[in-house]
């Protein structure tokens, strides 16, 4: 963005240079506005980030092979993001996470596939084993997943993960939201309720 334009003519004569430029009040005037402008669009962005941290931060974490739980993980993003809440996405895989992050966010998603028959997925055990490094009583947690209900244990890792977390004391979402294999349309609804109920337990922590 150009703030000032200056006309320079160069002028001959008895071999000196006089240069015309904007009058001072002209510059003046031209900053000011251009100030102005910038000063609206700043407070504009501040008030819009302000508006959302008041609703909360929330960490998104998960670990998925196929593609089945980042589909339910982003659905639930989307429910999250309308509302207004910042969201962070990391995964397990690709991501390094450190347990004492979960304390810097007003909620925590945790999603996982279940590996063989019902099993954590090796990326997902060094942050289950971590979890007794830290305090998170209180904080609101959900879990959630795909499974194959061929196997006997459903959904089993994310069954530990809910199990882990009460253990340690989290505010956790009642359901552990559990898809059988990829999302159909009923369990797009599901992952849109679970989110609404999630919203709610963090509101309502928020709140007190």
């Amino acid at each position: 963005m150009k703030l000032y334009t200056g006309i320079l003519s160069v002028k001959k004569k008895s071999n000196k240079a006089s240069f015309s430029l904007f009058s001072c009040n002209s510059l003046v005037r031209f900053l000011a506005l251009q100030l102005k402008t910038i000063l609206s669009e700043l407070i504009i962005k501040l008030t819009m980030k302000v508006g959302v941290d008041e609703l909360g931060k929330v960490l998104m974490l998960f670990a998925s092979m196929t593609g089945n739980t980042e589909l339910m993980a982003e659905i639930i993003t989307d429910v999250l993001e309308a509302k207004g809440y910042t969201v962070e996405t990391k995964t397990f895989d690709l991501d390094a996470i450190d347990v004492e992050e979960l304390l810097d966010y007003d909620g925590v998603l945790v999603g996982t596939y279940s590996w063989d028959d019902g099993e954590l997925p090796y990326e997902v055990e060094d942050f289950y084993d971590e979890l007794d490094d830290v305090d998170i009583t209180g904080k609101v947690i959900g879990v959630f997943g795909s499974g194959d209900s061929f196997y006997d244990s459903f959904g089993g890792a994310a069954n530990l993960l809910g199990d882990r977390f009460e253990q340690k004391g989290a505010d956790l979402v009642p359901e552990r939201l559990i898809v059988d294999m990829e999302p159909d349309k009923d369990d797009v609804v599901r992952c849109q309720n679970y989110a609404e109920v999630f919203c709610k337990m963090v509101e309502n922590t928020n709140g007190d």
